[in-house]
């Protein structure tokens, strides 16, 4: 199995990237990681050739470079479960950012703890919530731990170490 974390904040400049890219950076050599990532609107520019291919009638394009590939799909908003089942079983964690209704385990990324209690009571299955803040005494909202970056890597190493520890259990 893969592990399956989701990070969600308040909209843009909430940390979410910024703590996706520190959780990769620090994991990436020693886990596969893949990523999702919601977004609200096209990332295929206009008047690009792949915009023209697809504004033509195509349902969809394939972009390929040297460095990446990328497939478009015109007006088609997959489910998230869906999009997950096309991820290969070697990957070890999957970092979703955005998704809030999902019903996998979330990290809450907030900028103070009024923001934090706002994102809680509105969501489900949060484990951990990260502030990138100094003004922040507390170390739980609402039952709910607050963890320093180290914390939250610690913690995604139990969850994958649990995970692998599941799948090589016998029956």
């Amino acid at each position: 199995m893969t592990v399956i974390i989701n990070v969600i904040g308040f909209g843009r400049r909430s940390g979410k990237t910024t703590l996706i890219e520190a959780i990769c950076r620090k994991l990436a050599d020693r886990f596969h990681i893949w990523t999702v990532k919601h977004i609200s609107s096209s990332f295929d520019s206009a008047h690009k050739d792949t915009w023209r291919h697809l504004h033509a009638g195509a349902k969809a394009v394939i972009a390929i470079s040297p460095e990446e590939t990328i497939i478009l799909k015109k007006n088609c908003e997959l489910p998230l479960d869906r999009v997950l089942h096309e991820v290969p079983l070697n990957v070890t964690l999957i970092l979703i950012e955005g998704f809030k209704k999902s019903n996998y385990p979330k990290i809450v990324v907030a900028h103070n703890v009024d923001e934090a209690r706002k994102i809680i009571e509105n969501t489900s299955q949060v484990f951990a919530i990260f502030m990138n803040s100094a003004e922040n005494e507390l170390e739980k909202v609402d039952g709910i731990p607050i963890l320093k970056l180290d914390e939250v890597i610690q913690k995604i190493e139990e969850m994958i170490r649990e995970d692998l520890t599941k799948q090589h259990a016998p029956n």
